[in-house]
């Protein structure tokens, strides 16, 4: 999931506003960055007919091991329902710790996030796509993976 480390064209994103009002939020600690602090950020298609297959899945498996990350402050999930695309932003205290954690673990979770939806979209009735090579698909592929900084916030007062 955080293989790719390289900007692309940002011109075919949402603004927040559009992203489905569902979020999901998972935190460890006050989602406050450091000046160090670095913010993951994801985008997965996930068809609308598999969105609550998709939140399941990350409940589940992503956010259990996140939790115990050292360094992990907190994640949000959106769907996008105009590109049918998940997007999650994970803060972690600063990019040190976040890049730490080998990829060799961070395999381990996601092949265990693919069986777990596998088993959910089996149960649900969905079919299990495969490769041309006859291997499994993700369920959920990754389409961008990047890295941003948190810059300050703007609330609406009231």
């Amino acid at each position: 999931r955080r293989h790719t480390r390289y900007w692309r064209d940002w011109s075919s994103d949402v603004c927040s506003s559009d992203l489905a009002a569902q979020r999901e939020t998972a935190t460890q600690a006050p989602a406050t960055l450091g000046s160090d602090g670095a913010i993951e950020l994801l985008r997965l298609q996930v068809p609308a007919a598999l969105r609550q297959i998709w939140l399941e899945a990350e409940r589940a498996i992503w956010e259990p091991w996140l939790l115990r990350q050292p360094g992990f402050q907190g994640r949000e999930l959106f769907w996008d329902p105009w590109q049918e695309q998940g997007v999650l932003l994970i803060r972690w205290a600063c990019r040190q710790q976040w890049h730490a954690i080998p990829a060799a673990e961070v395999s381990r979770v996601h092949q265990a996030f693919q069986q777990r939806a596998r088993a959910l979209l089996r149960r649900a009735g969905h079919p299990v796509a495969a490769e041309a090579d006859g291997t499994t698909a993700d369920c959920f592929p990754l389409l961008f993976s990047g890295e941003a900084q948190a810059e300050r916030s703007l609330t609406q007062p009231g």
